[in-house]
Formats: C-alpha cells, structure tokens, sequence
C-alpha cells in the first residue's frame, strides 16, 4: 500500500510538474520581435526559464506515472509535453535569432557611432573654417574699400597733378610768347 502512495504521490507531483509546465506556456508567449533593451531582458529570463521547463519536462519523462489506470492521464499529458517541447524549440529558435540580430544591429550602432563622430568632428571644423571665411571676407571688404578710397585720392591727385602740368605748360608758353 505504501508503494502505491509513493507512485500516486509521484504521479501528483508529475501533474503539478505539467501544469506549472502549461502555466509556463501560456508566460512564453511574449512578443520577441523587436529587439529593446527589454525584450532583450525578458528574451535572457525566457531562455533561463526555458532550460528550467526543459528540465522539468526531462524529469518528468524519467519518473513514470502510476502504471494502473493512468493511460487515460499519460496520453493527457504527453501531448502537452510535446507542444511544450515544439513551443521550447520555437522560442529557443527565435531567441537564437533575436540575439544574432541584436549582436548585428549592435555592430552596425557602433560603426554608425564612429561614423556619427567623424562627421561631427568635419562639421566643427567646418563651422571653424567657415567663421574663419567670414572674417577673412570682412577683412577683404575693409581692404576693398581702404583701397578705393586710395585709388580714388591717387586719381584727385593725378588730375590736381595734371592740372598743374597743364598751368605750368600755359605759363612756359605764355612766358616764351
């Protein structure tokens, strides 16, 4: 009698065992599709809890449930196993993908980030050149016009210059007549 409260006793363990497991399959079904830093978490505690269940389901394989009238629950409970099973592979297989995936987009974020820093660096020295371009083009404004205004007095002194020649010209010829 007490064997047969040891196996009832394993059995009940078992059934616990496959609805915790049933419990766990309805917790699994969670959106891994985009990969944030939460999904990333959840996806590590998803895989923990993953080998768990695919523990507990290796166990409950091992033990075996009351041989006498226990068909009807064994065949109850092997399809629960095997669609526990499926679902573990499934989301060991996304959680394989989502990590490639991250791995990669995490490649990709550093080479946009040294990307994003050498521009940054050529757009300040850019800016640099550029306010050195605005200060060299007031200098050239204020040269351009310092040298108007010379060309303009050098031109009155070329005429004032002129006109004395030309006063100088009038009294030789007007001294000489």
């Amino acid at each position: 009698m007490e064997k047969n409260d040891f196996l009832e006793d394993d059995y009940l363990n078992n059934s616990r065992t496959n609805s915790l497991a049933s419990d766990s399959l309805d917790r699994f079904q969670l959106d891994l599709t985009s990969p944030n830093e939460e999904n990333i978490e959840s996806q590590r505690i998803s895989q923990s809890q993953s080998q768990l269940l695919e523990e507990s389901l290796n166990t409950t394989q091992i033990k075996s449930p009351i041989r006498s009238n226990s068909n009807n629950n064994r065949s109850n409970s092997h399809p629960v196993n095997l669609q526990l099973r499926s679902l573990l592979q499934k989301r060991e297989s996304e959680l394989q993908n989502s990590l490639h995936r991250i791995a990669e987009l995490e490649r990709s974020r550093d080479s946009l980030s040294s990307e994003v820093q050498k521009l940054v660096s050529q757009v300040t020295l850019r800016n640099e050149e550029a306010l050195n371009y605005r200060k060299l083009e007031k200098d050239f404004q204020d040269l351009n016009l310092r040298y108007n205004v010379i060309l303009e007095l050098v031109g009155e002194k070329d005429e004032e210059i002129e006109n004395l020649k030309s006063d100088i010209q009038e009294m030789r010829s007007v001294y000489r007549s």
